[in-house]
């Protein structure tokens, strides 16, 4: 988001973390996801909310009519705070919610102990997706309800899986705002700013110990000035030995081998 959608999301956030402080972020997480979905069916209820020409106080009169009852007093007041501010594009407003939806959940999972669980089972569910065309192209037919996408989420992560990152998968292939690899990107992301670390997706052949692990990891955090987690992705296709990315940026094995080198000289 950019422009007056940025500086919204930004306080919409400081105002939910004020909440989370109390608990309850998979109430607020259900909440904020039902109301996101509400607004994707209703163009028109989009652009009343995010009306500039409305006042804020009307568009929160509604708001508040039209959930009071539905969802959780710290919810609705969330939702107050983000009809109330301005918005560059009326679609912002749900991706807001779903943005602030999966925030709350990954919080109640940190609150649990669980976050490295979620963490996990989410980048299980990306990789399978990724190494299975058919599946992929299931949970990107239009022509499949939400409901039957989040039933194939379900049976496919199994029964034993986090509730959380359950919740989290299943909000993702029901609503994935472009394409969904990019939604369970964008998971990872608040995971990894919840920790206040950068993931990196290592794509490898073969399995690496945990001593070059640790070395590939030093290497990544000299390159990036800060912590690195590395998520490993066992795929025999990848040629040159290594494939990284980090966010939007992919490192092939030959840079990682270059600038390792130069450290040892440099280390003498």
């Amino acid at each position: 988001m950019r422009g007056a959608s940025a500086d919204s999301l930004h306080r919409a956030q400081q105002r939910l973390d004020g909440k989370l402080e109390q608990g309850g972020g998979a109430d607020l997480a259900g909440g904020l996801f039902s109301v996101a979905g509400v607004l994707g069916s209703s163009a028109q209820l989009r652009r009343t909310l995010t009306d500039p020409n409305l006042d804020g106080e009307a568009k929160v009169g509604l708001a508040q009519r039209l959930l009071d009852g539905k969802v959780s007093e710290a919810t609705l007041d969330v939702i107050r705070g983000l009809v109330s501010s301005r918005w560059s594009s009326a679609r912002d407003l749900g991706d807001a919610m779903d943005d602030l939806g999966v925030r709350a959940r990954i919080a109640q999972a940190d609150a649990e102990g669980s976050l490295d669980e979620v963490e996990d089972q989410v980048f299980r569910f990306s990789r399978i997706l990724a190494g299975d065309a058919r599946l992929y192209a299931a949970f990107t037919d239009r022509a499949a309800s939400e409901q039957a996408r989040a039933q194939l989420a379900t049976t496919l992560i199994g029964d034993k899986a986090n509730p959380h990152a359950v919740a989290l998968i299943e909000h993702a292939v029901r609503r994935p705002r472009g394409r969904l690899e990019e939604a369970m990107d964008r998971i990872g992301t608040v995971i990894a700013a919840r920790r206040q670390r950068s993931v990196a997706i290592v794509s490898t052949p073969v399995d690496l110990d945990n001593l070059q692990r640790a070395r590939l990891a030093q290497v990544l955090a000299h390159m990036y000035g800060r912590e690195i987690q590395l998520k490993i992705d066992r795929d025999p296709g990848v040629v040159g030995g290594l494939r990284i990315q980090v966010g939007d940026e992919i490192i092939d094995g030959s840079v990682l081998s270059r600038l390792h080198r130069a450290e040892r000289n440099v280390a003498g």
